[in-house]
């Protein structure tokens, strides 16, 4: 009887506190939301700080324990600074926040190109970028990445052996000074290495970044090959692009949307939302429960006898049954000196052992099908008496 009385109270608690229930939701949902989406904005596909499969954590890792020092900038005028501090550097291009703007490309080699000190790595470049910082090397093609054989003279790519390139193809045969075609497919090179000369640095072209990324970093030649490119010398500047870059931008000084981050968006939609279910939880609400004291005192009878004429008049003999039943088996258990929680099998074989009824009749008194009619049911409660009074002379 206590699991059937539990259930109503608990969807009556659940009803009364609908309002606080779906606040609380809506607030964890948008939470959840909101870190999802700052997560991703701040941990970015290649970012070296990033974990997730798109991420490059881990070959950032490799590098930094070669001895080699990451410094992960994401402006042009910062790259430039670091550049500056550390001549003995390699510069990583990560260009893929600027790849559909074709100005921001444009300037952004533009800007990049007076450093000829540094050797230069570049992931995917687009032909405005290869015009100004790898003149003569042409985009040839294009197909999904794919693990491909070296098929050059490169000692570095022939140690590291397969490895997942594939992306862009590139033809460097009009380039300047000496250029190393690798991993060749389609009749391009998803890999082309171009010695330094004069109006350029050393430049390592990757038709594909996804040798890079913490998904595929450990499979076939990919750490090898990307840890040779990238840990030659004591400096990794790791430069993010971003369109959102004041010196990438059409003009010299970003608008009040390009300095907003993107998280702000969802964080005002959350604020908004939750507001609003509070405003609708405390507008059905109709204020605190007052307490009034009775202005008589009801008996247990009477109270015993209303509830009786209620079942009788919905024909609840069922629920009657098991009211009586409950009751019955608590006041048995009392009388036995049996814990609350012991079962009905438990009861009958203690009634046995007093010397009354055996345990199967006592089970059959508790016989959980309803009575049919209300002959029946008065039936039942005589039994149920009758083996309580028989407990007690015992």
């Amino acid at each position: 009887m206590s699991a059937s009385v539990a259930a109503p109270a608990v969807r009556s608690r659940v009803r009364e506190n609908r309002g606080v229930i779906l606040a609380l939701l809506a607030i964890v949902g948008f939470t959840a939301l909101t870190v999802l989406a700052a997560s991703s904005t701040r941990l970015g596909s290649l970012d070296p700080e990033a974990t997730d499969p798109e991420g490059a954590r881990a070959l950032s890792r490799l590098v930094q324990d070669e001895g080699v020092t990451v410094h992960k900038t994401t402006t042009v005028r910062d790259t430039l600074a670091v550049l500056n501090q550390n001549t003995d550097a390699t510069l990583l291009v990560v260009s893929a926040g600027v790849q559909d703007d074709p100005d921001s490309q444009q300037r952004l080699a533009a800007l990049l190109n007076p450093a000829p000190r540094a050797q230069t790595v570049l992931l995917a470049p687009s032909p405005d970028s290869l015009a100004t910082l790898a003149p003569g090397v042409e985009i040839s093609g294009f197909a999904p990445p794919e693990v491909l054989e070296p098929q050059c003279s490169g000692d570095l790519q022939n140690r590291a052996g397969n490895a997942l390139m594939g992306g862009y193809r590139y033809n460097a045969g009009a380039a300047a000074g000496t250029a190393l075609a690798c991993y060749l497919s389609d009749g391009g090179a998803s890999l082309v290495t171009l010695d330094r000369t004069s109006a350029r640095p050393a430049v390592t072209i990757f038709g594909s970044a996804a040798a890079l990324t913490n998904a595929h970093l450990a499979e076939n030649g990919n750490a090898a090959l990307t840890m040779g490119a990238l840990g030659t010398r004591p400096h990794l500047v790791w430069f993010l692009a971003s369109r959102t870059d004041p010196d990438l931008l059409a003009t010299s000084t970003p608008t009040v949307t390009d300095l907003i981050p993107k998280w702000v968006g969802l964080a005002l939609a959350q604020v908004v939302i939750v507001v609003l279910a509070l405003a609708w939880w405390r507008g059905r609400s109709l204020g605190p429960v007052v307490t009034e004291p009775l202005p008589v005192v009801v008996r247990a009878a009477e109270t015993t006898e209303g509830r009786a004429r209620l079942y009788r008049k919905i024909s609840a003999r069922g629920h009657a049954a098991e009211s009586l039943r409950g009751a019955s088996l608590s006041r048995l258990r009392s009388d036995l000196h049996l814990p609350p929680t012991a079962d009905l099998n438990a009861v009958a074989v203690a009634v046995d052992a007093r010397g009354g009824r055996d345990s199967a009749s006592v089970v059959r008194c508790f016989d959980p099908t309803p009575p049919t009619s209300d002959a029946d049911l008065v039936r039942l409660a005589d039994e149920l008496d009758e083996l309580e009074q028989e407990v007690r002379r015992s």
